[in-house]
């Protein structure tokens, strides 16, 4: 019920019980201090109600007269607003009929209070319906964006490469080492920067859109990444270990993209003529968390550089070496957040690396 509705069942109910000729309430708090609502409207209103108001003293609870009287409303000592009935027959000892006008107001000054708690609420809520189709409509366009500018990008891109390409094959007899490194550059550049483009479109499209989490053996997306990833490990002789993983609540695809870019992570960035070992395992805690480690023996990197490790486009090693678009780590921070998570690591140079990702844990309630 909203605030002018509670007020009116209030006059009502005050016009009927002492059979006042005139009512009225006059609020003095809220978002419409001074304004009268009255039950028989006139135009002297404002006379004979400011003339009530002027009867009752700031430390009165009530002014009376024989003609009628005037309560203040008021909630948990805060002030609402004056309630008056005019023209009345008190009787001579009218004592009973103040102490229900009285209780009157307390119930008046629930009633109010009630109602612009309801109405602060239902603003809040328009406020954040409003907030979230302004969100939804920023992700609509932010993700369009991605996708035009990855789009838009890639294609000169690959003009540039496929003519890098042409003019070595034309000119190769007449081009000299100069011209050939300029060629070379450039290439690498391109290729670069179609990383760059494809992982940004990758890393915009990580979102939950809204779909419910299945339940999950961990083991199923970590097995399927590394079948995936099955060349790369017989090509480098690495030695992959999948212990026991719990279950979870999540997005199996967006699971695989977890473990395929952590386990080929690394896969990839380990000294020259070591083989790589990847080991995943997973322990539980108390309070319905599970830590799941990924350990490897590859080329590390300093304490220091741990902020960095997890933002876009932030690549520690040297791209001669290990040529990667820097936004795998931070699509692994992304995925592991949707899914009520946290990531970490720990590192030494030439030591390897354990990332640690602490997930709540699926715990099958009774019957399921």
């Amino acid at each position: 019920m909203k605030e002018e509705e509670a007020i009116r069942s209030i006059l009502d109910l005050f016009t009927m019980l002492f059979g006042a000729d005139r009512v009225a309430y006059v609020s003095v708090g809220g978002d419409k201090p001074g304004v009268i609502y009255s039950k028989h409207q006139a135009p002297d209103d404002a006379i004979w109600i400011q003339s009530w108001i002027d009867r009752i003293k700031p430390c009165d609870a009530y002014a009376a007269t024989g003609a009628g009287f005037c309560v203040r409303v008021n909630y948990q000592n805060e002030p609402l607003g004056i309630l008056i009935a005019d023209t009345i027959a008190l009787p001579r000892h009218g004592q009973d009929c103040l102490d229900l006008a009285l209780g009157m107001a307390g119930l008046c000054g629930l009633a109010v209070t009630n109602a612009r708690s309801i109405g602060r609420c239902q603003r809040a809520e328009e406020e954040l319906a409003r907030k979230s189709g302004e969100l939804a409509r920023a992700n609509a366009d932010l993700d369009q964006f991605a996708y035009i500018a990855s789009h838009d990008l890639h294609a000169p891109l690959g003009m540039i490469g496929t003519l890098c390409k042409l003019l070595c094959d034309e000119c190769a007899s007449t081009m000299n080492d100069l011209g050939r490194e300029y060629v070379v550059a450039i290439q690498s550049s391109v290729q670069r920067m179609q990383r760059l483009t494809k992982g940004f479109l990758s890393y915009s499209r990580i979102k939950n859109n809204g779909k419910a989490f299945a339940v999950i053996p961990l083991s199923s997306p970590v097995q399927k990444a590394v079948e995936d990833l099955a060349k790369c490990v017989e090509e480098t002789g690495a030695k992959v270990e999948i212990g026991v993983l719990p279950t979870v609540r999540g997005d199996e695809l967006q699971l695989y993209q977890l473990f395929q870019n952590l386990i080929s992570n690394a896969l990839k960035f380990v000294p020259k003529g070591r083989a790589p070992c990847v080991y995943v395992s997973s322990r539980s805690f108390e309070n319905g968390k599970v830590e799941i480690s990924v350990k490897d023996n590859g080329v590390g990197f300093y304490e220091k550089d741990l902020g960095r490790i997890f933002q876009p486009f932030q690549c520690l090693h040297p791209e001669q070496e290990y040529p990667v678009s820097g936004i795998g780590l931070a699509i692994c921070r992304k995925i592991v957040q949707l899914h009520g998570g946290e990531i970490t690591a720990s590192s030494r140079p030439d030591e390897g690396t354990t990332f640690l990702l602490t997930l709540p844990e699926y715990l099958p309630e009774h019957g399921e």
